[in-house]
């Protein structure tokens, strides 16, 4: 089984197995200096399978540090395989707080395999005032 991830403002799946992303592909983040970054979004998970592959199955998501901890439950979701093979996609909305600038990673799983990972960069940056100054 292969599956892809994208990170967007906004997924949506279509009844044809297409889908719909507005702002798809984020990866890097600037947040005020000393202000956690709080993301509302989605997740896009894309997975195909063989014809052996085929049924049910169930995905999972995990947010973790750059090092591997755990920064939020872990999501799981179920997915259907086409018989005689193809794909699945499932748009997950969702909502983090990160505290700390640095690396993240969304891991996508199945069956204790991981089939992708999706690393967003969040970093800190000086605050700045409505009239545009440095606070």
């Amino acid at each position: 089984m292969k599956g892809i991830l994208l990170v967007a403002d906004s997924a949506r799946i279509h009844g044809d197995g297409t889908f719909s992303l507005l702002r798809g592909g984020i990866d890097r983040v600037l947040v005020p200096a000393g202000e956690p970054l709080i993301h509302r979004g989605s997740v896009l998970a894309r997975l195909a399978g063989d014809a052996a592959e085929s049924g049910k199955h169930e995905f999972s998501l995990r947010i973790e540090t750059g090092s591997g901890e755990a920064v939020a439950p872990e999501l799981r979701a179920p997915f259907e395989i086409p018989v005689g093979g193809g794909a699945a996609a499932a748009a997950l909305d969702i909502g983090f707080s990160l505290t700390k600038p640095g690396w993240y990673k969304i891991v996508l799983s199945v069956g204790g395999k991981d089939l992708d990972v999706w690393r967003v960069d969040v970093q800190s940056v000086p605050a700045v005032n409505l009239a545009g100054a440095k606070k």
